[in-house]
């Protein structure tokens, strides 16, 4: 074979065989981020439909907190969960805390947590009064954890800072029918 026919050849190799093997590979090697959700979120306290005195004194909120994990090929392991809910729009009033210890997380697995958290230095006095004209009142859900992704020979941490607003009405419930997501701020 002449000089040019190898370089041809070489070209070939490059151009056609190389892609051929590394595309699967790197489609193997993807990572997708977890989706998280708040699928419900109930405060009884701002339930206007419920007489005052009986809703008054309960100053927890009820959530459900989904998290999915969109990978078919992988499994992630969590450090501890953190959720902290604040009050109000610009979010600067924390008003509770909940910790899921850490768990690994099967190929396209989802979890599911509905718990009830007690609320401290919430101003419930003026969010029911917020509803109770018909506004709404806002929260906002902090998630942070580390996530770790385990691929073939190799693994890789990375932290995760997830925020989402829940609005309220006079329900005390969650505005929009559909779950909220949890987006990413930081990572």
């Amino acid at each position: 074979m002449d000089e040019s026919g190898k370089i041809a050849c070489l070209i070939c190799c490059i151009c056609f065989i190389l892609p051929t093997i590394l595309i699967p590979i790197g489609l193997c090697l993807q990572s997708i981020k977890p989706r998280c959700y708040i699928n419900d979120f109930y405060a009884p306290a701002l339930n206007t439909h419920i007489p005052s005195n009986a809703t008054s004194s309960n100053t927890f909120i009820f959530f459900d907190l989904q998290l999915r994990n969109m990978m078919e090929e992988n499994s992630l392991r969590y450090g501890d969960l953190n959720l902290t809910l604040f009050y109000g729009l610009d979010g600067n009033i924390p008003v509770a805390n909940y910790t899921v210890p850490g768990f690994k997380q099967g190929k396209k697995n989802t979890n599911d947590w509905r718990d009830v958290v007690e609320t401290h230095g919430l101003p419930w006095n003026d969010a029911i009064k917020a509803v109770s004209n018909g506004s709404k009142v806002v929260f906002r859900a902090d998630l942070v954890t580390d996530v770790k992704l385990k691929q073939m020979f190799w693994s890789k941490k990375k932290k995760m800072v997830l925020k989402g607003t829940v609005e309220v009405d006079g329900s005390g419930e969650k505005v929009h029918g559909k779950p909220i997501r949890l987006k990413s701020f930081a990572s």
